[in-house]
């Protein structure tokens, strides 16, 4: 893709970037997800904060780039659930804590059970 596609202050902001003698500096957009969102009102949004609270994990919300921006700009109500903690996530030293991973899992699977009382119709087995 040419420039015309990229932010205008996105290539600015490399433009300003300085590298090392020798080497170069390239930038290509791979790709561009569409901005999505979805109401804190919306019932799957309560769902997951009811699901939270159920299990004892806080009932907040935050907002970030994640893979339900496609659905959400096709109309479909999405959102993200994180599955554990760590640090530094997407950088190198990313790392996730071992012992958050069962919190994530009953999180998971309080979140489903809300959902399917959403769902008329569903078999629950």
């Amino acid at each position: 893709m040419g420039d015309a596609a990229f932010d205008p202050a996105a290539i600015a902001a490399v433009a300003d970037l300085e590298v090392s003698l020798g080497l170069r500096l390239s930038v290509q957009q791979l790709d561009r997800r569409p901005a999505g969102s979805i109401p804190l009102t919306h019932p799957l949004v309560a769902a997951v904060l009811r699901a939270r609270r159920s299990i004892g994990l806080s009932a907040t919300t935050a907002d970030g780039s994640t893979d339900a921006n496609a659905a959400l700009a096709a109309g479909i109500p999405a959102l993200a659930l994180g599955c554990c903690e760590g640090e530094d996530m997407h950088a190198p030293t990313e790392r996730i804590r071992a012992d958050s991973i069962a919190a994530g899992a009953r999180q998971l699977r309080a979140v489903l059970a809300e959902v399917l009382e959403l769902t008329p119709g569903v078999a629950r087995d």
